[in-house]
């Protein structure tokens, strides 16, 4: 099932995830929030790892990875600095609610780090870089694996979420380019590299019965809600570790059979294949809605209620809609923003 040598369930799995990520930062508070928040981060690590094909080229997978994650990290980063030091001297109730000081702001972007809430300028841009750190480090781990043999993959798995226990347990750990959290985030994307080869070795994929896929959602939610606190990857706020775990599994393999038994969805498709542009680009309108529009910002406040379940659908549907037209412009004016030559 593929468009173009694309997949399409993977471009529907990505297009879920990423409304699951523009949900969840529209809100501060709320079950949904804290349900969206178990899966959504370690699921595109995952993800990644899925898509991760080993070659002994580390040069070219390095340039590869410059392209399509470094480049566009800075290159958001950088409008995004650009533009809040200039509103802020239109608007000055900018700098109340940002840091909008551009050099400050350059050595946070160049630190790669946003921990507590430093990245201030456009946060979700700090899995950018943990992504990058992640998908390197897995490259070295698969260079011992492929001289080694797959048994070591679980012992790598293993020794990530011991490491990713330790940080947890001391949340200020603020290195750059967040490569504490990338070792937490090992634990998905060799999880992800393990089902793929799996896959491949039989030829077909696991998990996509409608009712093992529902399953797998009921059960995820359900432990979500018995985890003790809403998961954070950003700052390593996991909870009670196990329950983490096997929600965020059961979430992760649910959304995935969903995504395959879709088929087709050309809206999912297209946001799945735009997913960095959305990334970068989907926290302004939201920040707008949030803290400068009155009507939406009163009723964002209370996550509970019907009233805000309908404004949450429709700052995610303005953001994404607003993500996509600036995703055309892109490809348009200036490709290279998204690592396009």
């Amino acid at each position: 099932m593929s468009n173009k040598g694309r997949i399409i369930w993977i471009d529907i799995m990505r297009g879920i995830l990423m409304i699951s990520i523009v949900m969840g930062h529209i809100y501060t508070t709320g079950l949904l929030r804290k349900y969206l928040y178990s899966f959504h981060v370690p699921a595109f690590f995952f993800l990644s790892g899925y898509c991760f094909h080993y070659s002994r080229n580390f040069k070219l997978f390095l340039s590869k990875k410059i392209k399509t994650v470094v480049i566009p990290y800075f290159s958001f980063s950088l409008f995004s600095i650009l533009l809040f030091a200039v509103g802020s001297k239109i608007v000055n109730s900018l700098s109340k609610i940002l840091e909008c000081n551009p050099l400050k702001n350059i050595i946070i972007m160049l630190y790669g780090n946003s921990k507590p809430e430093v990245m201030r300028y456009n946060l979700p841009l700090w899995f950018l870089p943990c992504l990058f750190i992640t998908s390197v480090i897995a490259f070295l781990v698969e260079t011992v694996i492929q001289k080694k043999g797959n048994k070591y993959r679980i012992v790598f798995i293993l020794g990530f979420a011991i490491i990713g226990a330790f940080v947890a347990l001391h949340e200020n750990i603020s290195l750059p380019w967040h490569f504490e959290t990338s070792c937490s985030m090992l634990v998905w994307y060799l999880l992800g590299i393990m089902l793929s080869e799996q896959e491949r070795s039989r030829e077909k994929l696991l998990c996509i019965k409608p009712l093992c896929w529902i399953l797998l959602l009921i059960a995820g939610i359900a432990l979500c809600m018995l985890n003790t606190r809403t998961v954070g990857v950003r700052n390593d706020h996991y909870g009670i570790l196990p329950i983490y775990y096997l929600s965020a599994i059961c979430s992760i393999l649910g959304i995935r059979g969903l995504s395959y038994s879709i088929k087709n969805n050309t809206i999912l498709e297209t946001i799945g294949k735009c997913s960095v542009t959305i990334l970068g680009v989907h926290k302004f309108p939201i920040l707008f809605f949030q803290e400068i529009l009155p009507i939406s910002k009163n009723i964002l406040k209370n996550s509970a209620t019907i009233e805000s379940l309908l404004m949450g659908i429709i700052v995610c549907s303005v953001s994404i809609t607003f993500s996509l037209l600036v995703h055309r412009i892109i490809v348009k004016r200036v490709p290279w923003v998204l690592g396009r030559f």
